[in-house]
């Protein structure tokens, strides 16, 4: 079964956080295999352009999990483009 890697800048709240938690929950009903990788800390106006943590945070998980599929949601206001890389 496929391997499905989350991002996404918050757990917590409504509209895309809701649709987020939505997929993963209906993902794991289908029998996909999720894991869940969330921002972390506050952000600066340099690391809103390009964060190297959050970049290799990113990295390190998909080397680690090893996803088929990556779903990215609301990665803009805390993970920067970085993780796009």
């Amino acid at each position: 079964m496929y391997r499905v890697l989350h991002i996404n800048d918050s757990w917590e709240g409504g509209g895309a956080e809701a649709v987020f938690r939505d997929t993963i929950k209906i993902s794991q009903e289908l029998g996909f295999e999720n894991d869940v990788l969330i921002a972390e800390g506050k952000r600066n106006v340099f690391t809103y352009i390009y964060s190297c943590s959050e970049y290799k945070r990113v990295k390190e998980r998909i080397l680690f999990f090893k996803p088929d599929v990556i779903h990215i949601h609301n990665y803009y206001h805390y993970l920067s483009p970085s993780i796009l890389m």
